[in-house]
């Protein structure tokens, strides 16, 4: 079957006047319209569509900085612009833009603005745990104090596994 035809869609003025920078995108599906059965999904399986879509942002230089979210250096917002548009590329034709929840292009004005490694156990902003934390989760090289007993409670959220009540797989 042949691509259908897209409407091209201009950029809102703004966007031409936005200087070269990081730009990136953002995606989220709605992974039941892609997994139910017709006449009410698609009856695909999600990872299909979202290893399609995950393939077709890196063919233009967009690099995967987490879960749906993709970013490229030294670009502009009206490349953004279009690469985000053609997301409607995504085969079958159709399925994008009828179970896509949010999409959205952004801009990293300095690399001061993603803090990960900063606010991340080990950096900056977290040199030490903040309360009991799962050994395995301590980066390399950082000193962990085992803790004799678990915590009791147990942190909220944490199920109370037996490896959970086990003090030696807590620290500090």
């Amino acid at each position: 079957m042949a691509a259908p035809p897209l409407v091209a869609i201009a950029p809102p003025w703004v966007l031409l006047h936005q200087p070269v920078g990081t730009w990136g995108i953002s995606f989220d599906l709605d992974t039941r319209k892609i997994s139910r059965d017709l006449p009410h999904g698609w009856g695909a399986h999600p990872s299909t569509i979202y290893h399609r879509t995950k393939a077709y942002l890196p063919s233009f230089g967009f690099i995967h900085a987490q879960g749906s979210v993709y970013q490229r250096p030294a670009t502009t917002a009206f490349a953004t612009w279009n690469v985000m548009f053609g997301l409607r590329h995504i085969r079958p034709y159709g399925i994008f833009p009828s179970v896509v929840k949010k999409l959205q292009m952004f801009s990293i004005v300095t690399p001061a603005m993603i803090v990960t490694d900063v606010i991340r156990l080990g950096g900056v902003a977290s040199p030490v745990a903040l309360g009991p934390t799962p050994i395995g989760l301590f980066p390399p090289g950082m000193l962990v104090h085992p803790m004799p007993a678990p915590p009791i409670p147990l942190p909220s959220g944490t199920r109370p596994t037996p490896n959970a009540q086990t003090g030696l797989n807590w620290s500090t």
